[in-house]
């Protein structure tokens, strides 16, 4: 499963290069097509601020 914290997210959008296309932008991000994780925890690695979370990571 595939989340993002509001309370901690400061919409830097660098969740938005996803390879595998998770993430899209609305205003704010949202995990669109949670279906396309594959577990590789980019999104992870690139929130400095540890908003997203997988829990493959």
């Amino acid at each position: 499963m595939i989340w993002i914290d509001y309370e901690k997210c400061t919409n830097c959008k660098k969740c938005l290069h996803c390879p595998q296309g998770v993430f899209e932008d609305v205003g704010y991000i949202i995990v669109a097509n949670p279906e396309y994780c594959n577990g590789c925890c980019y999104c992870v690695q690139v929130c400095e601020v540890e908003a997203v979370h997988v829990d493959e990571c």
